[in-house]
């Protein structure tokens, strides 16, 4: 991206590198609009600090003289386990070592994780668990070599746009690849795909079985390469010898045809490239079933091959920079705090003692580092570049934890300034922190990386602004870059060597020595589980939550970009046809979303969605509304995370954000939608009896006084079909000032198949007489 810049501001933004290899020189709407938040004028230039419960400005020295007052205090009274610090994917890696430097070893806290806990935790654990250390095994590249595509949970094209304009140009290039697409939502990855499918959420884990069932079925295993370089293929296909597709199909509610035809296509690949994104990570059984993704490719012995890669897709834009520095629930350069030798390997690199890099249980993941705070022995979480008031599940309870009066809250990303002001020093008495910018901190982290898989050795600022993306490892046996990792076999599994011991799948125990002396790449085999919550005649639907394309994590930026706040201007809720037809709901209408934990309110849109899911995207908070941080009397819930579960996979500690009962119902009627010959409907369901919520008034009763007037003529979004006298089918659009058209408020600017003379409540249309 090239960024213009007068007078110390950005003016705007252009595609840069034609021959970069990640974007080839294109932005998606984000990158082309979300630059203007910089200029933002609400944006804050001088620090805050709250007097008397009020948030007043104050100077640098006043702010930080209190943050460094109340950690020497809180250090002197209690040690370091009141301090926490939780960061973010969107600092940068010199930023994300400095905050590891001094919370490991200056502050000595194991408090120290970010919100990629929330997104891409899962990618992390599920390579560590199949390769031994984290790392993508494959490339973008892949794409233009890939003869099979399967996405799973990864809507690609809203979640990673410029990507998937490399995959609309192999679709129409001379060799297209096939695409498999695993989702609920119909996405535009799903209406490419020659094989989609839409399985009942939190059944992952059980079509995944099935997928894997096919394939060892069919014989379609590269046997020569299991037995070299992996070990657990036969408890794999002992597990999935009876999870046939038909068995899968009654759990999942796919056709078993379809699952057939999945496995068969991913079989029969010469380069299968598979992806994984959210709908994976923050469902039921995420790591068993990214887990098992890794095991497709292992078995048919895809890793290191061009075309052949898997990619544990990341959701941020530094969230692997978090995962190398240690400043997301690991040591620094993928250090196993389980290796005696790794820490002292790293005090080594920092010159402090062992003892100072707390090591005496695993790293406190950011969903108990909130259970800490909420619990009183963490008193001052120190937040960098998030918004856990909107990014986390079950926001009443976080909003009650952060209110608490004993909390000392520091929302800031000074580092730099604040390990000065500690004055932290190593064991011989010099400053533990020795960098002073961006550069010098990069220098160190190099060092730090140095013999590490993510090996930075050779890379320099230099490389970084030249003609492309650089991937690690770059040392002196790769002086340019890595493009795939294990070309040449599995190398970080050993267990003196690897970054982690694994976990059981289920329970999240640690296990490995045994199972794998000699340092293969791991086939784990795992049982799928019932999810916890499932619907219930009270919560019928299942909750599922996701991004859009316009907006990024809660608004910050993209809220204050006007074309992307204009594009996606409010949280709306997503069900299909079914769903809204069975609840007497129409597009439009403002509803209700509530599970046993919260509520929000947005329009309805229909859409193909799988019967029995409501969708709501997770970006929108409360800045923006008259509350201002929350729920009230003018600014009901409209955050997905109202209504969201407290609960996390027992491997990766991700929340499960996409596995909720739910139920739906009718706040207000939309706009121009108020004539109705359906009797009034049960809101959440049948045999549903709650009340309190508006109905539709009885048959073609008109709720105001008069006849309202129709609108401006306005074309219909989507034409409609209708018969020629030959049977043969035409487009036709309608409007409001449409003669086939019943002129009544809900039939203007709507279309509808063609079939009836008179509006029914359906707002079907007269036929067309041109």
């Amino acid at each position: 991206m090239d960024i213009a810049v007068v007078d110390g501001r950005m003016v705007g933004v252009r595609g840069g590198r034609a021959v970069d290899r990640v974007n080839r020189g294109r932005l998606g709407p984000k990158d082309l609009f979300g630059w203007q938040a910089n200029a933002s004028p609400d944006r804050l230039t001088r620090p805050l600090v709250r007097e008397g419960g009020r948030l007043v400005e104050t100077d640098w020295d006043t702010a930080m003289d209190r943050v460094v007052s109340r950690s020497r205090a809180l250090l002197d009274e209690r040690g370091p386990g009141p301090l926490g610090f939780c960061t973010s994917g969107q600092l940068f890696l010199e930023e994300h070592y400095t905050l590891a430097v001094l919370a490991r070893a200056g502050i000595g806290t194991n408090h120290l994780d970010g919100n990629t806990r929330l997104c891409t935790s899962t990618a992390a654990e599920a390579l560590k668990e199949s390769f031994g250390c984290d790392g993508q095994p494959g490339s973008y590249d892949d794409i233009d070599h890939a003869d099979v595509i399967a996405l799973f949970g990864h809507n690609i094209a809203e979640t990673q746009p410029v990507q998937w304009m490399r995959v609309l140009d192999r679709l129409e290039g001379t060799d297209p690849p096939r695409l498999l697409c695993v989702d609920p939502r119909p996405t535009p990855v799903a209406r490419r795909a020659a094989v989609h499918l839409a399985p009942r959420i939190g059944t992952n884990v059980a079509l995944l079985n099935a997928l894997l069932h096919g394939i060892i079925r069919i014989d379609r295993v590269d046997h020569a390469y299991a037995r070299a370089h992996t070990v657990g293929f036969d408890e794999l296909a002992a597990r999935v010898a009876d999870c046939t597709p038909e068995r899968a199909a009654g759990v999942c509610d796919v056709p078993a045809a379809r699952i057939t035809e999945a496995a068969e296509l991913l079989g029969n690949a010469d380069r299968l490239l598979s992806t994984v994104l959210q709908g994976v990570y923050q469902s039921h059984q995420a790591t068993a079933a990214a887990v098992q993704v890794n095991d497709l490719h292992l078995i048919r012995g895809m890793p290191g091959r061009p075309g052949a890669g898997v990619l544990q897709m990341n959701g941020q834009p530094t969230a692997q920079n978090t995962r190398e520095c240690g400043a997301d629930g690991d040591l620094s350069g993928f250090r196993n705090w389980q290796n005696d030798a790794h820490v002292e390997d790293l005090a080594r690199v920092w010159n402090v003692e062992p003892s100072t890099i707390p090591h005496y249980a695993p790293p406190t993941h950011a969903l108990q580092m909130f259970r800490y705070v909420e619990q009183g022995s963490i008193r001052m979480p120190w937040i960098s570049g998030t918004n856990p008031a909107v990014s986390l599940p079950e926001l009443s309870r976080i909003r009650a934890i952060l209110a608490q009066e004993r909390l000392f809250v520091v929302v800031q990303d000074v580092f730099l300034d604040y390990a000065r002001r500690m004055d932290f020093r190593d064991k011989d008495g010099g400053p533990l922190v020795t960098w002073h910018g961006p550069e010098s901190a990069f220098e160190a982290w190099k060092r730090c990386s140095a013999g590490r898989p993510c090996d930075y050795t050779g890379l320099t600022y230099a490389m970084l602004r030249g003609g492309s993306g650089v991937q690690w490892p770059v040392n002196e046996r790769a002086p340019g870059d890595t493009e795939r990792l294990y070309a040449r076999g599995v190398g970080w599994a050993h267990p003196d060597v690897c970054e982690n011991y694994g976990k059981d799948l289920v329970t999240g125990a640690a296990e490995y020595r045994s199972l794998n002396p000699d340092g293969k790449a791991v086939i784990k085999a795992a049982a799928y589980l019932p999810p916890h919550e499932g619907p219930s005649e009270e919560y019928p639907f299942q909750l599922t939550t996701g991004r859009t394309v316009y907006q990024f994590h809660t608004r910050t930026k993209t809220g204050r970009a006007p074309q992307l706040n204009a594009a996606a201007p409010d949280v709306r809720g997503e069900a299909s046809a079914e769903g809204a037809a069975r609840t007497g709901l129409r597009e439009g209408d403002l509803v209700e979303v509530r599970t046993p934990r919260g509520a929000l309110r947005g329009r309805l849109r229909v859409t193909g969605l799988r019967p029995g899911v409501l969708f709501v995207p997770f970006h929108y908070g409360y800045r923006d509304t008259p509350a201002g941080d929350g729920p009230g009397p003018a600014a009901p819930g409209r955050t997905a995370n109202e209504a969201t579960i407290t609960d996390w996979d027992p491997a990766s500690k991700q929340p499960m954000f996409k596995t909720a009962a739910a139920s739906l119902t009718l706040s207000a009627i939309a706009p121009n939608t108020r004539c109705t010959t359906s009797p009034p409907t049960s809101p959440t369901g049948p045999g549903s009896t709650s009340g309190g919520s508006p109905t539709r008034p009885p048959t073609t009763a008109w709720t105001s006084t008069a006849r309202p007037k129709a609108p401006p003529p306005v074309r219909s979004r989507r034409p409609v079909r209708s018969r020629r006298p030959g049977g043969r089918l035409r487009r036709v659009r309608t409007t409001a000032s449409d003669p086939g058209c019943c002129s009544c408020a809900t039939c203007a600017g709507r279309t509808w198949p063609r079939r009836t003379t008179r509006c029914t409540g359906r707002c079907r249309p007269r036929p067309h007489r041109p």
